[in-house]
């Protein structure tokens, strides 16, 4: 076997830490691709998550509660759906406390880009009523891929907004 220089020691050593640094760097780069995609999901399905909230679960009568008694209540259904509807109504309430902030934002600024994109999103998403892209993009004047656009640097914003430092932190990383 032969014995490596010093030299070699430090190629090697340097191509694992290069290795590994790519290897962190990608983790990064998806982690902050689900966030974004998380916040892009939330918009699309806002509208499900609202109902969600508001579909009303069954009531059990007295004799189907004597028969559910003895089955623990980590084994009911029931109970499963009663958290995930108690998840989905505190995401709710702070979605639309996000909401409510940007819409303050946008509204207030002298930016009329940034007014323009919120009303875009209202009616893609937030509306009872949406509306697809290519009907907003002829509702407000613009091309579907300014739509497009605008629909990233809305999210971009509301990243920033539900996610706080951390989207900041990740961002910084993609640049």
């Amino acid at each position: 076997m032969t014995e490596l220089t010093d030299a070699q020691i430090k190629v090697a050593a340097q191509v694992g830490i290069d290795a590994y640094r790519s290897k962190v760097k990608k983790y990064q780069k998806s982690a902050y691709e689900r966030k974004l995609r998380n916040t892009k999901l939330i918009l699309e399905n806002y509208r499900y998550l609202e109902d969600h909230v508001n579909v009303g679960l069954p009531k059990l009568n007295t004799d189907d509660q004597a028969a559910t008694a003895a089955i623990p209540k980590w084994e009911l259904s029931v109970y499963a759906l009663i958290g995930y509807q108690s998840r989905s109504k505190l995401m709710i309430r702070y979605i639309d406390l996000v909401l409510k902030q940007y819409e303050e934002d946008c509204i207030n600024s002298a930016d009329e880009l940034r007014k323009r994109r919120y009303r875009e999103i209202k009616a893609l998403f937030l509306n009872k009523k949406t509306i697809n892209r290519d009907r907003c993009a002829e509702l407000f004047g613009v091309d579907h891929r300014t739509i497009n656009r605008d629909i990233q640097a809305v999210t971009h914003d509301l990243s920033i907004l539900l996610w706080g430092a951390d989207a900041i932190n990740d961002m910084s990383m993609m640049s």
